[in-house]
Formats: structure tokens, sequence, C-alpha cells
């Protein structure tokens, strides 16, 4: 029985037979007799097979000096005659496992083993780690073929790494190299704003959808300076009058994506000036023609509107 020293699964087999028996087949496949070596490995009874028949061995337990990642699972072959052919071996590890946040849950993907081993993928197993692989939970889903799938169930805020394993009708390959670790987040709270007033330094405005919850942050164009209240009010300030300053708001929390959104003060829309306590408001200019004036600006009334 010759089998070709190149191939891992081959050496798996001459360990796996040769170690143990030297056989031989007859063409009728109606009797066999075999010889019991010095050292006898792990005994397979082969005195039942006909030619052609399944078998599987697991090299591992059966003496063999084949090295390989799919040493540890079984190998299809059959017997014909004089001969052992190999069928199949378990597919390769699966590659590239990548994991993408989302509210709960992580998107995965990952690219097909390299080889199938011979027989087609029948399903992927896809575990996930909360302890950088010290235990793993095998996500429970559909049997599919798909090199993706959403895993949920996960903790927001909590980074998880994972692996995939291939399956086909032999058994299951070598896990994947882990994932990179990932948290899952929930959405975002965005900032919304009620109506802006203009103070002569800059603007305040009142978030409509505070959450003392969050932490909040802001800054500001034209050189202004942002401060935010615990009651939610933005107050911006360090602006020129009559300069447009724009607010960046944001929100933060663990376990959630953050938040962001603008608003702008609305005396870009004219110039004021402040000549010892006088608020004289100048170059207005509207949508359509129209402006709306306040009736104060930093505490001061407005004394006069000079020309467009």
């Amino acid at each position: 029985m010759s089998l070709p020293s190149s191939n891992w699964a081959a050496g798996a087999f001459r360990g796996a037979f040769q170690k143990t028996f030297s056989t031989i087949f007859y063409s009728r496949g109606v009797s066999a007799r075999r010889r019991r070596t010095r050292r006898p490995a792990q005994q397979i009874s082969l005195e039942s097979l006909e030619p052609r028949q399944m078998l599987s061995v697991n090299p591992a337990s059966s003496g063999s000096g084949a090295s390989s990642p799919t040493d540890s699972s079984n190998i299809a072959a059959f017997v014909s005659q004089n001969t052992i052919g190999i069928l199949a071996v378990v597919p390769s590890a699966p590659r590239s496992v990548v994991a993408v946040r989302g509210n709960a849950s992580l998107a995965v993907t990952w690219t097909a083993p390299a080889s199938t081993g011979g027989s087609p993928i029948t399903d992927y197993l896809v575990q996930y780690s909360s302890n950088n692989g010290s235990t793993w939970t095998t996500f429970t889903d559909p049997v599919s073929t798909a090199t993706s799938c959403t895993v949920t169930g996960l903790t927001n805020g909590t980074s998880y790494v994972i692996k995939v394993i291939a399956k086909n009708a032999v058994g299951i390959s070598l896990p994947s190299v882990n994932s990179a670790p990932v948290a899952p987040l929930a959405p975002p709270l965005t900032p919304t704003f009620g109506a802006t007033t203009s103070t002569a330094t800059g603007f305040t405005v009142q978030i409509s959808n505070y959450n003392s919850s969050y932490t909040w942050a802001g800054t500001a164009t034209a050189s202004g300076s942002v401060a935010i209240s615990s009651t939610g009010l933005v107050r911006v300030t360090g602006v020129a009058p009559g300069t447009p300053s724009t607010a960046t708001i944001k929100t933060t929390r663990t376990g959630y994506v953050g938040g962001s959104a603008t608003v702008t003060d609305p005396s870009a829309d004219y110039t004021v000036t402040n000549s010892n306590g006088a608020i004289t408001i100048t170059k207005y200019k509207g949508v359509g023609g129209a402006v709306t004036i306040p009736a104060t600006i930093g505490g001061l009334p407005v004394t006069s509107i000079g020309d467009n």
C-alpha cells in the first residue's frame, strides 16, 4: 500500500494503517488477512470492510506521526481492492473575521476557508467571547453557508471578540483567528434645540431633549466659547457683535454612539453696535427680505435700527 508522503492526510493514513496492519484486499473482497507489528498502535478492524466501503480514521488517535491543523479530525476514505483512497478531510479555518458594532449586536463578516477539504462547506459556527477568549459562547442561528451574520443579544459597551468555524460532511475546522475587539453601542442622542436668543457677544439656546445621563460639550466658530448648564441651556460668548457663529453640541455616554448637532447664531443676519449701552442694529438681511430683530441684546434694549 503506497501513499504519497507529500500529503499530510496520506501520512495520517500511513500511520493509522501501516503501523498497525499490513493489509491485502482481494479483488472480490471475500477475504482479508492481517499481520500485527511489534509496536501496535490503536487497533482498527478491517475484516468486515468490503472493497469501496467507506470508513473514517482519526489520525491523532491512531499513532500517526502526521502533523497538520486538522490532525484531531476525521478523514473520510474508501477501500478499493489494494488501495485506500482519501475522499475528504475537514476544511481549513475561515479567514479575515471582521466585526462591526451595532445596537446590542455585531455584524460579522469573514472569508471562506482556502480549502473545503474536498467536501462542500455545509455551515459556519460563530462564537463570541467577552473575556478575550477565555470562554466562548456559540451564537444560535440557522444553518447557513453565507459568510456573514449578525450576532445579537450582546451588552452595549462590553467588548467582544469573534471567531468562526467551518463545517463540512467530515467535521469541523480549526477556528479562525479572533476578530479585533469591538463593543456594541446603542444609538446616539442627537441634540435638538429651541429658538435662539442673541446676546451682545453671542447667543443662548435651550437644548430641547437635554438628558443629564449624558455628558454634554460644545465648541463654537468665530472664537466663541460654549457653556452648557445643568438644565441644558447653551450659552455662547466671546463672539463679536453681528458676527456669524455656529455652535456644535456633542453627547457622550458609555455604551452609546456619540451624538452631535449644530445650531447657528441668528445675529449673522445683522450687525450689532454697542455704544455706551446703546444698541444699534444695521446691515440686516434675511431670506425673502425679512429678518427678526430682537427687542434686547445682552440685556440691553435695541435703541435704533440703521440703514439696511
